[in-house]
C-alpha cells in the first residue's frame, strides 16, 4: 500500500493549509490530459504552452442550492444536448469565449449556487524541466542555502529561456535521454546545457537566473551527478498522471470525490492501493459525464480554465495588457465574473485552486487581479 497520511501532514504543515477535514462533495473533468509526456522523435508531444487542468466544482455535504434544470432553461440549449460540454456555451481561444452571452449566464448561475470551483492546473513543460534547477541546487552547498523564492526565479527564468528559444534546448535533452542521463554523460550534457544557458542570456532579460544557474551548474561538473535526473525512463518526462488525481483524494480524505471516467488512470491508482492511517482509501469514484450533472459542469470549468491558461502560456505581459485594454463591454464582465468565481472559492479554501506554473505565469495571473 501507499500510506499518505504523513504526506497530507507534511503538505498541511508546509502551506499552512486549513479546511482540509470539512466534508464536501467534489466532481472532476480534465482538460488537455495527454495523460503522458514525453520526446518522440525529437518533439514534444503536446505544445509547450499547453497546460493540463484537472478540476470542477465542490459543495459542501449538505449544501443543494444549485439548479441544474435552471441552468439548463437559461442556456437555452437545443433539446438534444444531454451532456454539456463549453462547446454548447462558448467557442474559440479564451478572448473569445468570453464574448458569449451562455458564459454570462453559466457565471451568473454559478456565483448565485453554493458551488465553489476547484482545479490543479499544470504545465507539463515547465514540470518537466525543474528538476534541472533541483538538482543543480542539490550539489552546491551555498545553492542550498539560498531562498526558495530566488530557486523557483532560476526555474522559471529557465522555463521562459527554453520556452521562447526551444528548439536548441530540445534537440538537447533529447540527444542525452533526458531525463535518464547516463553516469558517463553527465558531464557533456552539463558543459552544453552550459554554453546554451550563456545563448539564453544574451537573447533575454533574464540575467540574474539565469547567470546564477549557470555557476550552480559548474559545481555539478565535479560531482558528476544529478540526482533527480538518473534512473528515469529516456524520454519520458512525465509517466502519468496519477498522481495529480491522488493528491486531492487523500489531502480532502474526509470528501468524496467523483471524476469522470478515466479507466487508465484509475486502473494505476487501484494497483497503488493507496491507504491513510493503514486504511485502504476508498473516498473515489468515476461517473459517466451523461449520468452526472456536476461532472457536466465540471467539463465547462476544466475547459474553460485551461484556455485561459494557454491564453496565459503562450502571451508575454505586453501582449496580455494590450489585449484586455481592448477587450469589449461583453468580454469585461465575463472576465470579471470569472475572477468573482475564482476568488469567491480561493477565500473560501485556498486548497481548493493549486497550479504547477512558472513564477512569470504566476505573475500574469497577478496581473488580473487573480
Amino acid at each position: 500500500m501507499f500510506e499518505t497520511k504523513e504526506l497530507r501532514d507534511i503538505t498541511i504543515h508546509l502551506h499552512g493549509l486549513t479546511g482540509m477535514n470539512e466534508k464536501h462533495y467534489f466532481y472532476y473533468d480534465e482538460s488537455n490530459n495527454i495523460r503522458r509526456f514525453r520526446i518522440r522523435e525529437g518533439r514534444l508531444n503536446a505544445p509547450i504552452e499547453s497546460n493540463f487542468v484537472l478540476g470542477g466544482v465542490v459543495h459542501e455535504e449538505n449544501s443543494i442550492n444549485f439548479d441544474y434544470c435552471k441552468l439548463k432553461n437559461n442556456l437555452m440549449l437545443q433539446e438534444n444536448v444531454v451532456d454539456i460540454k463549453l462547446k454548447n456555451i462558448s467557442k474559440g481561444n479564451f478572448i473569445q469565449c468570453l464574448e458569449s452571452k451562455r458564459l454570462t449566464t453559466f457565471f451568473e448561475w454559478l456565483l448565485e449556487s453554493d458551488l465553489y470551483i476547484h482545479y490543479f492546473a499544470l504545465n507539463p513543460f515547465y514540470f518537466s524541466i525543474v528538476d534541472i534547477v533541483d538538482s543543480a541546487v542539490a550539489n552546491s552547498e551555498i545553492a542550498m542555502k539560498l531562498d526558495r523564492g530566488f530557486v523557483d526565479v532560476m526555474k522559471s527564468n529557465l522555463y521562459t529561456a527554453t520556452k521562447n528559444d526551444p528548439e536548441k534546448f530540445i534537440n538537447l535533452i533529447s540527444t542525452f535521454g533526458y531525463p535518464n542521463l547516463m553516469k558517463d554523460r553527465i558531464v557533456p550534457f552539463i558543459e552544453e546545457l552550459i554554453e546554451l544557458i550563456r545563448v539564453y542570456e544574451k537573447k533575454s532579460n533574464l540575467e540574474v537566473g539565469l547567470v546564477s544557474l549557470r555557476h550552480i551548474l559548474k559545481e555539478s561538473i565535479s560531482k558528476g551527478e544529478m540526482v533527480f535526473l538518473e534512473g528515469n525512463k529516456d524520454h519520458i518526462l512525465i509517466e502519468d498522471f496519477m498522481h495529480f488525481y491522488l493528491q486531492p483524494i487523500y489531502m480532502f480524505i474526509n470528501s468524496k470525490h467523483d471524476f469522470d471516467e478515466e479507466s487508465t488512470v484509475f486502473s494505476l491508482v487501484e494497483k497503488l492501493q493507496p491507504s491513510y492511517g493503514g486504511e485502504l482509501i476508498t473516498n473515489f469514484s468515476q461517473s459517466d459525464s451523461k449520468d452526472n450533472k456536476m461532472i457536466q459542469i465540471s467539463d465547462i470549468i476544466t475547459g474553460l480554465m485551461a484556455k485561459f491558461l494557454d491564453y496565459i502560456t503562450g502571451s508575454n505581459i505586453s501582449e496580455i495588457q494590450t489585449a484586455f485594454q481592448n477587450l469589449s463591454e461583453k468580454q469585461q464582465d465575463n472576465f470579471d465574473k470569472l475572477r468573482q468565481l475564482i476568488n469567491k472559492s480561493n477565500n473560501y479554501n485556498k486548497a481548493f485552486l493549486n497550479y504547477s506554473l512558472s513564477i512569470e505565469d504566476r505573475y500574469k495571473l497577478f496581473f488580473l487581479g487573480l
